[in-house]
């Protein structure tokens, strides 16, 4: 948990939860994806939940799909982080309106899906590196509109941008779900740019 030197108490401030990876740590998503000099002058609660392993010694993990026979193991992630939630929300003060996630692999799949699951909870995700489950038991249903972004590299072979049949949704399915979802347009606005000696395309969905 990181809370900003400029946090008084006196008006509410958004909370952002950011996701290590499968086999990841909070320590270590930290500082993979350090946020703490933004919330320093944005001045949001920052948080980096961590996972549980799996049984018998095995890496850490978030289930981030509904309780299946497919999911990793009987843990209830999506129970932690509402419960997460209420408790940081009972300790600081936090604005409901402005709860956010992201995070990295499967860490990024968990974001897409409480995004689904606690999209009361949930005003905006940012998905980094992960893809949306299209399973059965992991239809996402949510009652309002949500903010995404999803960033993601094309040479990605963990996760794919073409997804991976029965499992996981394409990058091109996952941006029509929520288009529609959001009701904006299927017609991106492109632009291209170079950083840190990659190119980058920025697809913007009015």
């Amino acid at each position: 948990l990181y809370v900003p030197n400029i946090y008084s108490g006196e008006f509410p401030v958004p909370l952002m939860i950011n996701f290590h990876g499968g086999g990841g740590t909070a320590t270590g998503q930290m500082y993979l994806a350090d946020m703490r000099s933004i919330a320093d002058t944005a001045n949001f609660i920052l948080v980096y939940p961590q996972g549980l392993q799996l049984e018998n010694g095995g890496s850490t993990h978030w289930n981030s799909m509904l309780p299946s026979d497919s999911n990793k193991s009987s843990v209830d992630d999506f129970g932690f982080i509402d419960i997460l939630i209420e408790d940081l929300s009972s300790t600081y003060n936090i604005d409901s309106a402005r709860i956010y996630a992201t995070g990295f692999s499967n860490g990024a799949d968990m974001s897409f899906t409480i995004g689904c699951y606690l999209n009361n909870n949930i005003a905006a995700v940012a998905p980094v590196s992960g893809l949306m489950l299209n399973n059965p038991s992991s239809n996402c249903s949510p009652s309002h509109p949500l903010g995404i972004m999803i960033i993601h590299g094309t040479l990605d072979y963990a996760r794919p941008t073409g997804g991976i049949d029965g499992y996981y949704a394409s990058i091109d399915e996952t941006v029509e779900f929520w288009a529609n979802l959001n009701g904006t347009s299927l017609t991106p606005g492109v632009t291209n740019y170079i950083a840190d000696g990659s190119a980058i395309e920025l697809y913007s969905y009015p």
